[in-house]
């Protein structure tokens, strides 16, 4: 799961260069581990439905595809209801919407409040009548920063205002939903965790129950279909690297496998986004390193293992209309996702679709 705000490419350089480290000590499978590849188990909020529902729900989302969302941009009061009704009937692009744009208010709320907090400690300083001239001029510069990026949050903010409320529990479902409906940027979005927050992680704890069961699963159909981000987001979880600070969701859901990494690794770095980058381009040479250290790392019979499960997956090369450059796709750490943005909803691809 991503912590709120982007995250930038140095961060994922950083990490995929030392992915090879450290991985002779993964450990052990575990009894208590979720078994990987463990299918989704439902659409509905509450309980577990048949394969055939689900696969139902899919083929629902995909005909209700062909409706386009509210334009962008609009206050969410004036959108909520029609997003709501939507959502309900099935559609997993509304399903998305709204999850999306609650995700979005809940952030710049946060956001908000945190520069409140940094511009009234600069008063308080720039107050003191001891400040060295030159740290006064740096400190009104950051201050002056500040608070203008403060008034453009508050103006964005309007557009959040009269909303009614949604609870963490209520917005991991619908990314669910989306999610399991085969929605291929939903599918990201909820199989990297980023569907929940630190900050509300309680609140949404019988959804974090379900997602633990299911991000495998949902991540790999996502990358099976071409999602260079959750198969880069698959290759670190698998290979247990990390970057010694925090470890996804996605991550502690998976079981470390060098078999799975280097499937996972070997696909990304042949992917024809990667390889129409410059043979020296920093992410396509980082991708690299990664894909040999764990090469490197691995067992005869985990790199059989690795491709075996390459040929399971031919669509995995199938390339992604998207008009971000994989530099900015990729441009999480330690194996993070970006949040979706809420007009990134609108697409209308479909896994199996």
């Amino acid at each position: 799961m991503k912590r709120g705000g982007r995250v930038v490419l140095l961060g994922a350089l950083a990490l995929v260069t030392a992915t090879g480290l450290g991985l002779m000590l993964m450990r052990e499978r575990g009894a208590d581990t979720p078994s990987p590849g463990a299918p989704p188990s439902a659409v509905d909020e509450a309980r577990a439905r048949p394969d055939a529902d689900l696969r139902a729900a899919g083929a629902q989302a995909r005909r209700l595809a062909e409706q386009p969302l509210p334009d962008a941009g609009q206050p969410l009061r004036l959108i909520h209801e029609q997003l709501r009704s939507r959502a309900t009937s099935g559609d997993a692009r509304a399903a998305c919407r709204l999850a999306a744009e609650f995700e979005r208010c809940d952030g710049m709320r946060e956001q908000h409040r945190g520069l409140q907090v940094f511009i009234e400690g600069h008063d308080a300083t720039l107050a003191r009548s001891d400040l060295a001239e030159p740290l006064r001029v740096r400190l009104v510069a950051e201050h002056a920063a500040q608070r203008a990026r403060s008034e453009e949050l508050g103006a964005a903010l309007a557009r959040c205002e009269g909303a009614p409320t949604l609870s963490a529990e209520a917005r991991a479902r619908l990314w669910r939903q989306a999610a399991l409906a085969g929605h291929l940027p939903s599918m990201r979005h909820y199989a990297s965790g980023n569907a929940f927050r630190h900050n509300d992680l309680l609140d949404a704890l019988p959804a974090l129950q379900d997602y633990r069961r299911e991000a495998e699963a949902i991540a790999i159909r996502a990358a099976a279909h071409g999602d260079i981000e959750t198969m880069r987001a698959l290759a670190v979880a698998y290979s247990d690297s990390g970057d010694g600070r925090f470890r996804t969701f996605l991550a502690q859901v998976v079981v470390p496998d060098l078999g799975h990494a280097l499937a996972w690794y070997r696909l990304l770095d042949t992917h024809p986004d990667i390889v129409a980058l410059d043979p020296q381009h920093p992410l396509r040479t980082a991708i690299a390193r990664g894909r040999a250290g764990v090469e490197a790392a691995a067992s005869p019979a985990e790199r059989e293992s690795a491709a075996r499960l390459v040929a399971r997956y031919p669509h995995a090369h199938d390339r992604v209309d998207d008009e971000m450059p994989p530099m900015r796709r990729l441009a999480g750490g330690a194996g993070a996702v970006q949040d979706l943005d809420p007009v990134a909803c609108a697409d209308t691809r479909f896994a199996g679709a």
